[in-house]
């Protein structure tokens, strides 16, 4: 079934007529609709269930403009004859109004036909489940799926998906601090200059919220403009035990300028050893900030390369860096800068703006008050 193995916003015709001819009936990650919600509050309420039922679940499409038997199994096109814009602004409006927290990674695919529209919603499984219904201010309700539809959890259910939820993050963070250990030891994949580190990891939730989770990987040999390390530049590539390396190494020296691992279930490691000099106490503070940016960049391109959704955890950490300074000011307290996660959940974010967080709290590091780079909250660097 080539839709769940699509990005969202990619998905067509063919693939939904796919579902039609293979008579793919409904059931935990599909589910069709002959009309799109209507304005009462009714169904308001009744979408809120269908779409967080998918969220605190595995994730799914609706597709609106289908008929189906009452089997659950779908029969022909129902063409949408409304204005597509106008209503994904309506049906994204009610899912902010009605469910809370707000799901990250939702997509709204309009499919242009002759006669009208199809419209198809991606929900992703939420990291942040489990999602709430808002009846009214007073009332709540919590939904989730089975191959048979949604169903309201339960008191043991709900506790266990905010469970689930805190292990997912703890897993991140462990798998996080082994890989800075690694460093740390000279544990890495390939020798790197005995310099400061600037460590960057790429983590989709995926990868941790589907146990063996495993990524093909073959695109990535055919796709070199998007693995270069952080500071970039490619001096030899292969597949690993971990997955499919690059490295850098400027000038042929004894050891490596930067290496970039991309892991079997999606994570990315990317590891610099040039930028920041050992001895010099002084942090390049705007090629730190540009090269992270354009990094990240290249790392998402990555992800959509691989047909990895996001939501992604980005965690930045500095090896080696007490007593360095930002123009001469207070020297950082500490040898290992471990700097908390930001969540990405878009394709599209503007990455300069989401990793103000990240680039704040180096400059806090050094006395700082926030990264002096932007103006107006705009990033001033290019």
């Amino acid at each position: 079934m080539k839709l769940l193995n699509k990005a969202p916003h990619v998905i067509d015709k063919e693939d939904i007529q796919e579902l039609i001819d293979a008579k793919v009936i409904e059931n935990k990650r599909i589910e069709y609709k002959k009309e799109l919600p209507g304005l009462a509050e009714k169904d308001k309420v009744e979408f809120g269930r269908d779409v967080s039922s998918f969220a605190n679940a595995s994730g799914g499409y609706i597709i609106f403009g289908i008929e189906s038997n009452t089997a659950g199994e779908p029969i022909r096109f129902n063409p949408l004859i409304v204005n597509a814009d106008q209503e994904i602004l309506r049906i994204e409006s009610m899912i902010r109004s009605k469910i809370e927290p707000r799901i990250p990674g939702v997509v709204t695919v309009p499919i242009n036909l002759e006669e009208g529209y199809l419209i198809v919603i991606y929900i992703p499984k939420s990291w942040v489940s489990p999602h709430v219904m808002k009846i009214n201010n007073e009332r709540f309700e919590f939904y989730s799926r089975t191959s048979n539809g949604k169903y309201p959890l339960d008191y043991n259910e709900i506790r266990s998906n905010f469970l689930a939820a805190e292990r997912t993050f703890d897993r991140i963070r462990d798998f996080r601090t082994a890989r800075i250990g690694n460093i740390i030891s000279d544990e890495m994949p390939i020798a790197l200059e005995d310099n400061p580190k600037i460590v960057l990891h790429n983590i989709p939730i995926s990868a941790y919220n589907h146990l063996g989770n495993v990524v093909d990987l073959s695109p990535l040999p055919q796709n070199t403009n998007y693995l270069e390390p952080i500071d970039g530049g490619i001096s030899g590539l292969r597949y690993n035990f971990d997955g499919y390396l690059t490295f850098y190494n400027y000038k042929d020296k004894v050891n490596n300028d930067s290496y970039l691992q991309v892991f079997k279930d999606g994570s990315i490691e990317s590891v610099n050893a040039s930028i920041i000099k050992k001895g010099s106490k002084h942090l390049t503070i705007n090629t730190i900030e540009r090269e992270l940016v354009k990094a990240v960049e290249r790392y998402i391109e990555i992800n959509k390369l691989l047909n990895i959704q996001p939501p992604f955890v980005l965690m930045v950490c500095l090896i080696g860096v007490k007593g360095y300074t930002i123009m001469d000011s207070a020297p950082i307290d500490r040898e290992f800068l471990i700097i908390p996660e930001i969540i990405v959940d878009s394709l599209d974010k503007n990455i300069p703006q989401a990793m103000k967080p990240i680039f704040d709290a180096i400059w806090n590091s050094t006395g700082w008050a926030y990264s002096t780079n932007y103006e107006d909250g705009n990033w001033k660097l290019k």
